[in-house]
């Protein structure tokens, strides 16, 4: 009876700790000890001491990582995947606190490892412990930063293959944890230890790329909706730049033919409203409304404030809106990659000493090919450019590429292709509306 109630108590201290830590790194004012949520840690406290007597092994460990991501989703009401993260960074850093205690009282202080297994006291005392250790190490400022970084990364509404991956993720870090805990020879914990960092490190890495795709889908998300309202705004320029021009031209008319002074002065003017941003503007007319329109003016704007050369030609075809009917719902998914394509074309120019950007939309037996032209500096190895944080512009900094890459595997009438022409780097993408 003493060794449940030991074991109870365990669980209690331990589910309340977390329940402390989850609230100080997640960043919540939500009170913890009421009535409701000390009731339902009592719950899953005596849930767990029933399967520690009836389970051993690992089944043991898979059931209490369910009970405490249950456990945090109930009582903070965060999405599950949130509550799966912070169990895989409790399991990380519980570990390493499991090394410390082992190097401090295993080797430090020459004590039998089963005393803090078999015995009750040392038990209590190995579990408190630890607790208390990991409790610490994730309130230290640059695990907490870590942490909360990780946790963040992941939105509330994760894709269900996110939240699935999560999970396994969780299992196999905890069937890592258990030969750590259990085996009593010192090099056999230290082999574990370290199959058990080499696993962490991968798939931290393998999050962290995914999340970098996150972060950059979310500021193209932001910049579309802007451009969208950007849009409007540009086909009431359009129209009053076409009035205005309308004006000069009755004005010309009705003035005398002997003032050869002011018809030079109003055709100066008509040439000049022509050749700077209105030209690129009225090459963009075939394309939707959507945001792609928007988001071209607004790049190209962005082009010509760098003194860079622009040239957008755009196929008069276009305006067909049969042209656009297979990828009208995907018309967001297309000007993210737009946009990928014309943030590269603008950092390449900028380091060429030749800055030529030239932008193509052409109709081609029923498909729209986006071609984007840009000068660069140094070598592009063309064979690497859908990897993973590879860039022409810098270490980590390839993230966009891989983000379009994301975009077309998930597509079946989107395709990319690039090609090196003279002075050009060229990247093309082609929407098929027929197979």
């Amino acid at each position: 009876m003493l060794e449940i109630g030991s074991t109870f108590l365990s669980f209690m201290i331990g589910y309340i700790a977390d329940c402390i830590l989850f609230k100080k790194v997640v960043g919540i004012s939500k009170k913890i000890l009421n009535l409701k949520n000390v009731i339902l840690i009592i719950f899953i406290s005596i849930i767990s001491c029933f399967i520690d007597m009836n389970y051993s092994s690992l089944p043991r460990f898979v059931f209490a990582d369910i009970l405490i991501c249950l456990l945090y989703k109930l009582i903070f009401d965060k999405s599950m995947t949130k509550s799966i993260l912070f169990a895989i960074e409790v399991i990380v850093v519980s570990n390493m606190a499991e090394f410390i205690f082992a190097l401090v009282f295993i080797v430090g202080l020459k004590m039998d490892a089963m005393i803090f297994t078999d015995g009750l006291l040392g038990n209590v005392f190995g579990n408190l412990f630890i607790t208390i250790l990991y409790s610490c190490l994730l309130l230290i400022k640059p695990i907490k930063w870590i942490v909360q970084r990780s946790i963040n990364f992941f939105n509330e509404s994760a894709k269900t293959e996110t939240v699935i991956l999560l999970i396994l993720t969780m299992f196999l870090l905890t069937g890592l944890t258990y030969p750590i805990i259990v085996v009593s020879s010192l090099r056999e914990k230290i082999t574990y230890s370290l199959i058990f960092i080499a696993f962490v490190y991968f798939i931290g890495n393998f999050f962290y790329q995914r999340s970098k795709n996150g972060e950059l889908k979310k500021s193209y998300d932001y910049l579309l909706d802007y451009v969208k309202e950007y849009e409007k705004a540009l086909e009431e320029k359009s129209k009053a730049q076409h009035e205005y021009k309308n004006q000069l031209s009755v004005i010309r008319g009705m003035a005398n033919k002997d003032n050869k002074k002011l018809h030079k002065y109003i055709d100066d003017m008509l040439e000049v409203e022509e050749n700077k941003e209105a030209h690129i503007l009225n090459s963009l007319k075939p394309l939707p409304t959507g945001g792609l329109k928007g988001l071209i003016y607004y790049k190209t704007a962005s082009m010509l404030k760098k003194n860079m050369e622009v040239h957008v030609n755009v196929d008069s075809a276009l305006e067909n809106g049969k042209y656009w009917d297979l990828c009208e719902k995907n018309l967001h998914n297309i000007s993210t990659i737009v946009g990928v394509y014309l943030d590269n074309a603008i950092e390449a120019a900028e380091k060429a000493e030749k800055k030529f950007v030239i932008i193509d939309i052409d109709a081609d037996e029923g498909n729209i090919i986006f071609s984007f032209s840009n000068t660069y500096e140094g070598h592009i190895e063309v064979g690497k450019m859908d990897k993973q944080g590879y860039s022409t512009k810098g270490k980590s900094r390839g993230y966009g590429l891989s983000l379009v890459q994301d975009i077309l595997n998930k597509s079946t009438y989107l395709k990319q292709e690039r090609e090196m022409n003279g002075i050009f780097y060229v990247q093309k993408l082609i929407i098929q509306n027929k197979k």
